[in-house]
């Protein structure tokens, strides 16, 4: 019965205790909370699976991503940088979100309240 519940979730991350083999984690840098740490590869892991599975990102290919002045855009951001995109281009409609984009080294940041990102891309 326990194992059918599991079952029924699995992907999800609501609980409050876990058990998980000793190599399934990661150590908690020292300058970092919990929940900061807990926020890194959440963050990594989202964006590379909207890159790479999703997207099936390729080295030199343009990217666009959506919301890049986020946690998961800017994480996604820099994957894309590491692993060769040709261009960067990000939407927000948060001025301080586009120039935060611009300063990670985005191509373009489009504000969706000015413009079209389609018409721009």
């Amino acid at each position: 019965m326990a194992r059918a519940f599991l079952d029924s979730f699995r992907g999800s991350g609501y609980t409050s205790q876990v058990v998980t083999h000793e190599r399934m984690l990661m150590k908690i840098p020292e300058n970092l909370t919990f929940e900061e740490a807990a926020a890194i590869p959440e963050l990594l892991f989202t964006a590379y699976d909207a890159l790479l599975d999703k997207a099936d990102f390729q080295s030199g290919d343009t990217v666009l991503i959506h919301a890049g002045g986020s946690g998961v855009g800017t994480a996604a951001t820099q994957l894309a940088r590491l692993m060769g995109a040709s261009q960067i281009l990000t939407t927000s409609r948060r001025e301080w979100k586009l120039q935060k984009s611009l300063e990670m080294g985005e191509n373009r940041a489009i504000d969706t309240t000015k413009e079209d990102f389609d018409k721009v891309v």
